[in-house]
């Protein structure tokens, strides 16, 4: 039984947090206690099925996909509770063509000890919540690179994994390497992208440093594979405006 209230919370948690809600917030669209619902998600109490139906119109979803294992939802058992707040955010850029023409696609990277989340394709560089579609997962880090494995919380088979080389001085802004496992008619996505510590308006900047030159090409022919490399860009950044 306690297994499957974890189970159950982790879904609860995965759900609120990918429409965006507080703790606080959801406490009060379902006019219970703050505390009831921490319970709740971390399995420290059972959930009735009344409740449990309750909780999940309120998340836009069927009970069912609260309760049963195999429906959306992921555990987050290996990446440790993080509030958003204590995490260090980051401006993410990617340059994507998945919708037809290429376009500068905005999204929020936000680290922690140990988590990694990823609000993707905002509609500008604040508004996090108007997302359309979040991954959360692990943040790894050694002496030479990091690396973050994440996943969609209602989709397990929209994965997500960025690689960056950690460099001997600190950047402001930095390239790194995407590769996505998505679902649907998508597909797999393997990129350059831009990480900054300050959000970038430059558009055609962006593009210039992100876009799949003639000489990365005569690079994949040579050696049938997709390679990219770590560079500061903290002396090439455009003023803000």
């Amino acid at each position: 039984m306690e297994d499957i209230c974890r189970e159950i919370g982790a879904r609860l948690r995965a759900l609120r947090r990918d429409r965006g809600y507080t703790l606080t917030e959801f406490a009060e669209i379902v006019h219970r206690s703050k505390s009831t619902l921490s319970k709740y998600e971390r399995g420290e109490i059972a959930v009735d099925v009344a409740t449990l139906d309750e909780l999940a119109r309120a998340l836009g979803k069927s009970a069912a996909e609260l309760f049963y294992a195999g429906a959306p939802g992921i555990s987050f058992a290996e990446a440790p509770e993080e509030r958003l707040e204590d995490m260090q955010r980051y401006y993410l850029y990617m340059y994507s063509a998945h919708e037809g023409r290429p376009w500068v696609a905005r999204n929020a990277l936000f680290l922690g000890e140990g988590s990694a989340h990823i609000y993707a394709e905002l509609p500008n560089d604040e508004d996090i919540y108007a997302y359309r579609s979040c991954y959360m997962g692990v943040f790894r880090k050694s002496n030479s690179f990091a690396r973050i494995i994440a996943v969609n919380p209602l989709h397990a088979d929209d994965i997500l994994m960025l690689n960056y080389e950690l460099t001997l001085k600190p950047a402001k802004a930095f390239t790194g390497f995407l590769c996505t496992m998505s679902i649907g008619h998508w597909f797999p996505l393997a990129l350059p992208v831009i990480i900054s510590s300050v959000p970038i308006a430059d558009e055609a900047w962006l593009k210039a440093r992100l876009a799949f030159t003639a000489r990365d090409l005569r690079a994949f022919k040579s050696v049938n594979a997709f390679f990219h490399r770590t560079r500061p860009l903290d002396a090439e950044l455009p003023p803000r405006p």
